[in-house]
């Protein structure tokens, strides 16, 4: 029995100094190229955001990191969540599901938690309604060159009062408001979870947030062959293109989420100077997608390739119409990958599979990010894989381009404060 008892206590003791290392490592990393002129630090590493080298950005991103706590100090994970996690699994989950429910308390109307009390919709809807809000948009959709089309939505209290039709105010204080277009993750759209704390975030800061639905996603209608897909950028640069004409004297800064920061980097990348955008951020994003981590093929037979069969039976209509693929082995489809391989390959004309992830990939133009992009990446993303990022001073960093790396923050998570729950 007493050696029991012992066993027992250095099993835990053993466990809690696991935690407390796991507590300890994070540490955010940040990659950049080191301005020309610079002296080389040989043998280099990806240095901790509080080194004074980070001063060899440009000014806009320098700034930035300075007024940013998180990347200042560094990232701090919820304590709970890091010292349960499996590769991120535990981050993205709880993370996810926390949002969901604090945007259906924040939808609830008062009466109904009075009437019916529940103790912890009571307790949480006053928290709920702070940090989330029910986001009302006004569409507008654009037609594509090849008959494709997107949708616009923009946030109602940012655009409010304004004349938004032709954009012609060049010279109204209210038109010079910065803009901030948002592009969402796989099969998402504005009222995806994630999107919530950002719009208000901006809302709440006098900017003009708009969110581009792509093809198909949202209710926005298929009226081409053509679905989404991870690489054409050429519906977001229309969509760039449609905002500067409509507000020509306010800056305009993009976030991408999953996908959509993958799109965003690629765009960064092909346009160099010529982006139409004063500043990005790109958050959970995958550099390669031909790499991949261990734990997706979980995520892409059990959550992903759902999310893309739904997208499917919501267009079902419009597919039979017009698309050439075979529906009936589309909906057999284990994984993205046999996905991907039936929708996107022949219909886009690639070769295969990995042809097209290869085209996907934002690290083969990444060299050529000259717009201020900050790119968050967790090194436990269990979709996303963090592997192919570039670290620091290779050349495939664009002048433009700084990498945040942080040891955890799961997909599209990054669940901080609180002890339990972020």
């Amino acid at each position: 029995a007493m050696a029991g008892r012992s066993s027992s206590r250095s099993l835990l003791l053993l466990a809690l100094a696991y935690w407390l290392y796991r507590l300890l490592r994070q540490q955010t990393l940040l990659a950049y190229r080191e301005e020309e002129g610079e002296e080389e630090d040989k043998g280099s590493k990806d240095r901790p955001s509080s080194s004074p080298a980070a001063t060899s950005v440009n000014a806009l991103l320098q700034r930035a990191i300075e007024r940013c706590k998180t990347l200042r100090r560094g990232y701090r994970a919820t304590p709970l969540l890091v010292c349960l996690d499996l590769h991120g699994h535990w981050m993205t989950i709880v993370t996810n599901i926390w949002q969901r429910i604090l945007g259906r308390l924040a939808k609830a109307p008062v009466s109904n938690l009075l009437v019916k009390p529940s103790l912890l919709a009571t307790l949480l809807a006053p928290s709920a309604r702070q940090r989330q809000q029910v986001v009302e948009y006004q569409r507008e959709t654009l037609r594509m060159e090849d008959g494709g089309t997107i949708a616009l939505d923009w946030e109602k209290k940012g655009v409010a009062g304004e004349d938004s039709k032709d954009g012609t105010n060049e010279n109204s204080d209210v038109d010079k408001r910065p803009t901030l277009i948002i592009m969402h993750g796989l099969c998402g759209d504005g009222h995806s979870p994630y999107m919530y704390p950002l719009v208000k975030l901006a809302s709440d800061r006098g900017w003009r947030t708009v969110v581009m639905v792509a093809r198909g996603c949202g209710d926005v209608p298929l009226t081409s062959y053509s679905t989404f897909t991870a690489a054409r950028i050429s519906d977001f640069g229309e969509a760039i293109r449609h905002i500067k004409q409509k507000y020509p004297g306010a800056p305009l800064f993009g976030i991408g989420f999953s996908l959509g920061a993958g799109l965003i980097v690629k765009y960064l990348g092909t346009k160099g100077e010529d982006s139409g955008l004063d500043g990005a951020v790109s958050v959970s994003i995958a550099f390669d997608y031909l790499k991949t981590t261990g734990p997706f093929n979980l995520w892409s037979r059990y959550k992903l390739v759902k999310d893309l069969k739904a997208y499917v039976r919501a267009n079902l209509e419009e597919l039979k119409a017009r698309s050439k693929v075979d529906l009936g082995r589309l909906m057999k489809a284990k994984n993205v990958r046999e996905f991907d391989s039936i929708a996107i390959v022949k219909t886009h004309g690639y070769r295969d599979v990995d042809h097209y992830y290869d085209d996907a990939s934002a690290h083969k133009v990444s060299h050529n990010v000259k717009t201020p992009c900050l790119a968050l990446v967790a090194e436990d993303d269990p979709v996303c894989s963090a592997e192919g990022c570039p670290r620091v001073n290779s050349d495939k960093l664009g002048p433009g381009l700084v990498i945040a790396r942080t040891p955890y923050g799961g997909h599209v998570s990054y669940g901080q404060g609180g002890l339990f729950l972020p």
